[in-house]
């Protein structure tokens, strides 16, 4: 008796368990043809979501700090804004200090902190790991610096595979001035040692991720020991490091004489320094760009996003250049008046101006839901904005994506 009753509360219990889930399944017309299908899962569905079809893959990039030498972190929400408008390619700013806070404390974060990397990740941005290794004072930590050479290279490797293991969302990590910066005045094989074993480190932890060899083009010896571009790449070559990238900066008064009237560097000089590397065969980045908007007093504002605007045309129309980075989100006291906002965050003209390239390359367009709950598109990845957030989806033909 008792096992019929058992059995007969089983069923009813299947019966209703059956019907709530019938009942909270929402009816979908069929997918059309050739399309993939958009279901937005959420509370609140807005009236209208910004589609953009991803159909360059050129790197239009931002730095994430704002101050120098200890940075602060730029402001999320200009990140954000940055992100949502098109800026696909950001540096969380991975400098020694910043993770290992104290000898043997990995508890630091970057700028802008582990939770924006998290979201950049899952908005579908590329990120660098700015500044793994950069011998320069403010990104050694000081319990480093009277160590002997071989105790010093062991903690470098620590650093580097704890980062990398933990940050596995970063795809690309940059070697930052080898020998133009040598705060620990090694020799000049100590310093390829390091920079060359660091590029073993990182794909031994992430065989997936990109090591970029960040690259001053001018001579300089800044760091005590001799520096020219070509003979120093050579020699990491020679020596096997393994690169998969090439990073050019390119500030302004570097070109010294061949600038333009408004004092930035002429395009045949960026096109000359570009030529010293392209023997490598290997990708290129313009990974620190910058010019301000005002020069010996005066406001050229415009100017200054023409400038910019004429580089990353350039940078995108070559084929061995995979993308260009402004590297002032606000204004830096390395080079005043160069940031993308104003002190109120307000976009200047070059922060507009950048917005319209990344739209042009990657253009968006805006679809209105008329109530319902699902969007068909064509095939292809795409950056979905909902609610000032960005989702990024693989659209399959016949197939569902879900965004909740």
């Amino acid at each position: 008796m008792k096992t019929k009753i058992l059995i007969g509360l089983l069923i009813i219990g299947i019966i209703l368990i059956s019907g709530c889930i019938k009942g909270s399944e929402t009816q979908y017309p069929p997918i059309e043809s050739g399309r993939g299908r958009i279901i937005f899962d959420l509370k609140v569905v807005p009236e209208e979501v910004i589609i953009r079809k991803i159909v360059n893959d050129f790197l239009v990039g931002v730095s994430t700090v704002d101050h120098s030498p200890a940075p602060d972190c730029a402001s999320i929400d200009v990140l954000r804004d940055l992100r949502i408008n098109g800026i696909n390619y950001f540096l969380p700013y991975t400098q020694w200090p910043n993770i290992e806070t104290k000898e043997g404390f990995y508890n630091g974060e970057p700028c802008p902190g582990d939770d924006f990397i998290s979201w950049l990740d899952k908005s579908g941005a590329i990120m660098n790991g700015h500044c793994l290794i950069f011998f320069i004072d403010f990104s050694v930590p000081e319990f480093v610096v009277d160590r002997p050479f071989d105790e010093q290279k062991k903690m470098i490797e620590e650093y580097i595979k704890r980062t990398i293991k933990r940050y596995p969302e970063i795809e690309i990590w940059n070697l930052n001035e080898p020998i133009a910066q040598n705060y620990l005045s090694w020799s000049r094989e100590q310093v390829y040692d390091v920079f060359v074993s660091a590029s073993r480190w990182i794909h031994e932890v992430n065989p997936e991720a990109k090591v970029m060899v960040n690259m001053i083009p001018i001579k300089c010896d800044w760091g005590g020991l001799d520096y020219e571009p070509s003979e120093v790449m050579d020699d990491l070559i020679d020596r096997g490091v393994e690169a998969d990238i090439i990073g050019i900066e390119l500030y302004y008064w570097w070109a010294e004489e061949e600038v333009d009237e408004n004092g930035y560097p002429t395009l045949d000089w960026i096109k000359r320094k570009v030529n010293i590397f392209r023997k490598y065969n290997l990708p290129i980045l313009f990974s620190e760009l910058g010019v301000p908007g005002i020069m010996k007093g005066k406001e050229q504002w415009s100017e200054q996003a023409d400038w910019m605007e004429k580089v990353f045309r350039f940078s995108h129309d070559e084929q061995d250049i995979m993308g260009a980075v402004w590297f002032f989100v606000h204004d830096h006291e390395f080079m005043p008046y160069a940031g993308l906002v104003n002190d109120d965050y307000t976009h200047r003209p070059v922060a507009e101006r950048l917005i319209k390239l990344a739209n042009e390359w990657n253009p968006s367009t805006a679809h209105n839901l008329n109530g319902q709950k699902y969007l068909d598109l064509d095939p292809g990845e795409y950056d979905v904005i909902v609610n000032q957030e960005v989702f990024r989806v693989n659209i399959i033909e016949g197939q569902t994506v879900m965004i909740r």
